[in-house]
Formats: C-alpha cells, sequence, structure tokens
C-alpha cells in the first residue's frame, strides 16, 4: 500500500472512531445500542466506556477491571456475552437508559 493511501486510510479510520465517541458522550448513541453499531469493533473498550455521558477515567477502569475487560481490548475482541455485561454496567455507571435494545 503506497504511503498517501495508507495516511487516508488511518485518517478514515480515525474519523469514524471520533465520529462513535462523539456520539456516545452526546447521548446519539444510547449505552445499549454500542454494540450495534459498525465503527464499535475498532474502538477500545476503554475509549468507549469513558465517551458515557456520567462515566470518567477512573470509573470506566474500574468497570473493566471488575469484568476482566483489559483496558487495551477492541470492542470487536471482545465476546457477546462480555460486551453485555459492559453495556449493563455502563449503564448502571452514570448513562441514561435509554434506547432500550
Amino acid at each position: 500500500m503506497p504511503l498517501d493511501e495508507a495516511r487516508a486510510a488511518a485518517a478514515s479510520a480515525r474519523e469514524r472512531r471520533a465520529a462513535l465517541l462523539a456520539d456516545v458522550a452526546s447521548g446519539g448513541l444510547p449505552v445499549p445500542r454500542i454494540d450495534d453499531d459498525p465503527r464499535a469493533p475498532e474502538v477500545k473498550t476503554v475509549v468507549i466506556a469513558e465517551a458515557v455521558p456520567g462515566v470518567g477515567k477512573v470509573q470506566a477502569r474500574r468497570v473493566l477491571e471488575a469484568l476482566g475487560v483489559p483496558a487495551s481490548a477492541l470492542w470487536g475482541d471482545l465476546s457477546s456475552g462480555q460486551r453485555r455485561a459492559l453495556l449493563d454496567a455502563l449503564t448502571a455507571a452514570g448513562a441514561p437508559p435509554t434506547g432500550a435494545p
């Protein structure tokens, strides 16, 4: 892959991740619907957790630790059970329970 194409691909990936995080932070993407978003698999779980309204950096890491999920894991690397448990924990930790699945 030529350097220009690699740069364009990386920029596109950064834009997708930033858009997902902005949607989560604004409440435009409710916590229960994160798993349905096609942009989520390429984002680290800790970054998604930190973007949830009402959940800060410390609380996000505590939730991940309690569930045995490494902070470095990508959303797409988690099992469906881990994702469901994380979504439930994030909802309980501070996210408004909107957009029930």
